[in-house]
């Protein structure tokens, strides 16, 4: 019930019926880049949606004959720096949980910390000691995420609103207001 834990995340899809975003970035400091034309997109928005990932809490398995309601509407897709893809499903919520299913493939790599100039033996050892706690940790976590894979759960919903979003509520507000009178006009312009 630990649930699954996305970190060093380079890219996300969204999918939501029909409509969605895709953000990337080319390394971890760098700003979130939203594909595709029109707009501009809310750093804190995208940021979000990371931190959102950071956790996603499974609150249970469904039941194997659960009426889910996942039909590929609603869909995550999620690369990670360290060679990592997710991709996650969604269908009927119930309560203040969704139904999901979850695919973890890659095998998992975290490129090694560079040793400070002029480290000691011992302040070595000790860094060198706590990066292999830390790489199994990580391959023990992504093997038990990976063993999710035959499951569908009951994830819970609430992070995940700041995800699964459709492309216009990842622009930035201004943007966002501008479009919405665009289309009022629009629609002013055909009545006429």
């Amino acid at each position: 019930r630990e649930g699954v834990a996305i970190e060093n995340i380079k890219s996300i899809e969204v999918k939501v019926a029909g409509d969605g975003y895709k953000v990337a970035r080319e390394h971890m400091d760098a700003a979130w880049v939203l594909d595709g034309k029109g707009g501009e997109l809310d750093q804190n928005k995208a940021n979000g949606a990371t931190y959102a990932l950071a956790k996603v809490e499974v609150a249970d398995v469904a039941a194997k004959d659960a009426d889910t309601g996942i039909d590929g509407t609603t869909e995550i897709a999620v690369a990670t720096f360290d060679g990592l893809a997710y991709r996650m499903k969604f269908g009927k919520v119930e309560k203040d949980r969704t139904y999901a299913q979850l695919v973890v493939e890659g095998t998992p790599a975290r490129a090694a910390k560079q040793a400070p100039v002029g480290e000691k033996p011992e302040d070595k050892a000790k860094r060198e000691k706590a990066e292999a706690e830390e790489t199994k940790r990580f391959t023990d976590r992504v093997a038990r995420e990976k063993a999710l894979s035959s499951f569908t759960v009951l994830a819970v919903k609430g992070k995940l609103d700041d995800v699964i979003k459709k492309r216009a509520d990842m622009l930035k507000v201004e943007q966002k207001e501008q479009k919405k009178e665009q289309k009022k006009d629009d629609k002013m312009g055909a009545k006429k």
